[in-house]
């Protein structure tokens, strides 16, 4: 039953659990992408998981894109300053928004729904 459980899981959120490590592999529907612009791409990503209460919560992608020849990633981390807010940090190499090379951080706030 509880293979069962972790298989659903699993196919519902996109991710695979290595428990081992605290971390979640995938989403697993994305690792094969294609378009116009980068072709066929490939990703790979992952973020921690301690647990369903984590105070904070660490994620990253990485893709190549066989068309246009280039690299991307994406860092990002979340965590819980409250009951009723979340700070979210994002760090990014995006060449469809900035120069190639350069990187891009954002801060972000935002409330947490249904919080008393």
């Amino acid at each position: 039953m509880k293979n069962n459980i972790k298989e659903d899981k699993k196919l519902v959120s996109g991710y695979y659990e290595w428990d081992q490590a605290n971390l979640d592999i995938g989403p697993v529907f994305s690792v094969f992408g294609f378009n116009d612009v980068e072709g066929l791409r490939i990703r790979l990503g992952g973020r921690t998981y301690f647990g369903q209460n984590d105070p904070w919560r660490l994620e990253g992608f990485g893709a190549y894109g066989f068309k246009d020849d280039k690299f991307k990633f994406g860092l990002s981390g979340k965590w819980l300053l409250d009951n009723k807010v979340f700070g979210k940090i994002l760090i990014a190499s995006r060449d469809k928004d900035i120069l190639s090379g350069q990187i891009e951080i954002k801060y972000k706030e935002f409330k947490v729904k249904n919080a008393g």
